[in-house]
């Protein structure tokens, strides 16, 4: 026998009384068919229920949960430019205690005004919460007093400078990427073996090099590099695609690595996932058993 199980129900069918704990349904065909099916779209659209959802609790059959609280529209606020008008509390700590505790060092700094940050209650906390707040209310007000097209241009700067905050962000996760995984760093060409051997020349000869006198020998050997022979270049050329070689057969192999690792954290990040699908549903379980009316005991005579 199918159930609906009702959380908080007012408007099922006309004979459905209020705050009745469960009702049999195998004698409304429609409520019956869209269950079965689970057409979750069409069953709302006949009960009217703003939320509904399904539950399969061990050994105690399919059951549907049901609200019908009167759905909000979502309310009309002022697009606001995605950057610039909310500041960290904790930021506000900082600037406020920087100068009573700086060491001199900027991570030495940073790390003891965190420990500060974290041994400070909730209430002392909320003082920089509320200025937080109140930060975002007049950056909000001053927003919204200024005229439809500079409101858009504001919008529209933020918006390029959270893109490029995010490619940055990209890019620097990337190359810590690339050091933890070991990938292989690309040879240089031809013409950059030569100017290092001339450069090894110069130092071997006890010539010194210093800010100043390095980009004139670069571009004094990178003229050289032109004018030498081919003859000359075949030596280097050759070493350069030796080298190309050896760093294309490492960088598959860096490859082939980088995915196996992939592939391992998407293996734990669903493992994870599972789990914390499993404690959900275990803990749904519970608070239906908890909240379900006790059966009646019939006694025998």
């Amino acid at each position: 026998m199918v159930f609906f199980r009702k959380i908080t129900l007012t408007t099922l069918m006309p004979s459905v009384q209020k705050n009745s704990a469960s009702l049999p349904l195998q004698h409304y065909t429609p409520f019956l068919e869209c269950y079965r099916n689970l057409d979750m779209s069409a069953l709302r659209a006949i009960t009217n229920l703003s939320r509904l959802t399904i539950s399969h609790p061990p050994g105690d059959g399919l059951f549907l949960f049901a609200s019908t609280a009167a759905k909000k529209a979502p309310a009309k606020t002022t697009k606001l430019p995605p950057l610039g008008f909310f500041v960290n509390p904790y930021a506000i700590f900082v600037k406020e205690n920087y100068k009573s505790v700086d060491k001199g060092d900027v991570m030495s700094t940073g790390k003891l005004l965190s420990q500060q940050w974290s041994k400070l209650g909730d209430a002392e906390k909320k003082k920089y919460f509320d200025q937080a707040a109140k930060h975002r209310e007049e950056k909000v007000k001053e927003f919204e007093k200024l005229p439809e097209a500079k409101k858009q241009q504001l919008i529209e700067e933020a918006q390029q400078k959270k893109e490029k905050r995010a490619e940055t962000s990209e890019k620097i996760a990337k190359h810590k990427m690339w050091k933890e995984t070991g990938r292989p760093t690309p040879p240089p060409p031809a013409r950059n073996l030569y100017i290092k051997e001339e450069f090894g020349k110069l130092k071997a000869s006890g010539t010194a090099l210093n800010r100043q006198n390095v980009s004139g020998y670069l571009v004094q050997f990178s003229n050289q590099w032109k004018t030498l022979a081919d003859f000359e270049k075949k030596r280097f050329e050759a070493e350069s695609t030796r080298l190309h070689e050896d760093y294309k057969k490492e960088h598959d192999e860096w490859k082939m690595k980088v995915t196996e690792l992939k592939k391992e954290e998407k293996k734990e990040a669903m493992a994870k996932k599972e789990e914390r699908k499993e404690t959900r549903k275990t803990n749904t379980v519970k608070t239906i058993k908890k909240k379900a009316p006790a059966k009646k005991q019939v006694s025998k005579k």
